[in-house]
C-alpha cells in the first residue's frame, strides 16, 4: 500500500495525520518533532476512550487495540530521502515554511501530487501538480474542506486528493461554500460541539446529526 506523507511538526501536520490514520491510510510523518509524536498518541487515545466507552474489563484492551492499530501504519522521518515505499500523495502541513516542500517533492517524487494545508483559500501554486487545501478546524467535527487548483491543474492529481478526502469522510466544499463557511466560523464560540454541527449542517443543506436520528425514529 502507498502511503500518505505529512510534512511538519504543528497542529495541522497532527490534525491531518490523525485523519489519514483513522481513514486506514498508511502514512510517513517527515520532520516532526517529540511533541507532535506525543500529541498524537494523546489524540488517538482520546478518540479510543470516546470510540470505546471504558464499561468493562475488556474494552481497555479494545481502546489500546484501537491505538495500537493505528500507530503500526504511521512511520516516522527526518526527511522524505528515508522514505522507501510508494508515496500517493504529500500534504505540506510546514506551517514555518522555511522548506521548499513542493520542490523536495519534484526532487524525490517528481509525479506526486502536493497538498499544502492552508488556514484560508489564499494558497500560491506553484505547478500543475501542487494544491491548496482550506481544512475547517477542528475538521474532526466540520469535516469540511475546500480544494485550491487552477484551470491547468492536473486531473490525476486532484483525483487523487478528492479519493483520500472522501476516504477520510471529508466532505469538498465549493468556492461559493467556503465564503459561508468563513462566515459562519467566525459565529461559532469555539466550544459548543453541536452548534458547530448545525452551522455546518446548515451550509450544507443536510439536517444535524441529532435532527437526523429523529427523522430516521
Amino acid at each position: 500500500m502507498a502511503v500518505a506523507v505529512v510534512v511538519g511538526a504543528g497542529r495541522a501536520a497532527e490534525s491531518i495525520t490523525k485523519l489519514l490514520l483513522n481513514s486506514g491510510s498508511r502514512v510517513a510523518l517527515v520532520g516532526s518533532k517529540p511533541t507532535t509524536q506525543a500529541n498524537l498518541i494523546f489524540a488517538l487515545k482520546e478518540e479510543a476512550e470516546d470510540a470505546v466507552p471504558f464499561m468493562f474489563v475488556d474494552d481497555l484492551k479494545h481502546q489500546e487495540d484501537h491505538v495500537r492499530r493505528r500507530l503500526a501504519r504511521v512511520s516516522f522521518h527526518k526527511d522524505m530521502g528515508s522514505i522507501l515505499e510508494d508515496v500517493k500523495i504529500v500534504f505540506d502541513a510546514d506551517e514555518s515554511k522555511k522548506d521548499d516542500i513542493v520542490y523536495a517533492t519534484r526532487t524525490m517524487f517528481p509525479r506526486t501530487p502536493v497538498a499544502s494545508l492552508s488556514s484560508s483559500s489564499s494558497v500560491s501554486l506553484k505547478d500543475n501538480l501542487h494544491l491548496g487545501l482550506h481544512l475547517y478546524e477542528p475538521v474532526q467535527i466540520t469535516k469540511i474542506a475546500q480544494i485550491v487548483h487552477k484551470r491547468d491543474s492536473d486531473s490525476a492529481a486532484l483525483l487523487t486528493l478528492r479519493a483520500t478526502l472522501e476516504n477520510a469522510g471529508i466532505h469538498e466544499i465549493t468556492a461559493s461554500e467556503a465564503r459561508e463557511a468563513d462566515e459562519a466560523m467566525s459565529t461559532w464560540n469555539g466550544s459548543d460541539r453541536s452548534s458547530l454541527q448545525s452551522i455546518i449542517s446548515t451550509l450544507l443543506g443536510v439536517p444535524p446529526k441529532h435532527e437526523l436520528h429523529q427523522i430516521m425514529h
